[in-house]
């Protein structure tokens, strides 16, 4: 006698493969936005990140030196915008963070092209 192999016969087979399938895609769905959240708050928290005057300058493509000079003559840190750019900490060291740059940047730009009028 020869055993014939038969699939399994289960009465709603088709319609638990359908949800499996449905659970799949939510699964998907929200590790996809779980991921998209997490990408935002670092950016949030990258945004806000405390930079070094080394670290400022570096991002506006000046010297340390240069922004210090800047800094120590009131005339110049009036022209160069720098209170869009700068921040005192609570140890009376001047920073800034990305926010700031950006910030600082749209300044200089709005200046530049009132100039070229």
């Amino acid at each position: 006698m020869s055993a014939r192999v038969r699939p399994l016969d289960i009465p709603d087979l088709r319609e638990a493969l359908a949800l499996v399938g449905a659970l799949r895609t939510d699964v998907r769905r929200l590790s996809a936005r779980v991921d998209d959240f997490e990408r935002r708050q670092s950016a949030e928290r990258d945004i806000d990140r405390v930079l070094s005057l080394k670290e400022t300058a570096a991002a506006i493509g000046k010297r340390p030196s240069t922004i210090r000079h800047w800094i120590a003559d009131a005339q110049l840190f009036d022209r160069h915008h720098l209170a869009a750019l700068l921040r005192k900490d609570s140890s009376g060291h001047w920073t800034s963070s990305p926010r700031l740059v950006a910030r600082w940047r749209q300044v200089a730009l709005r200046e530049l092209q009132g100039l070229c009028r």
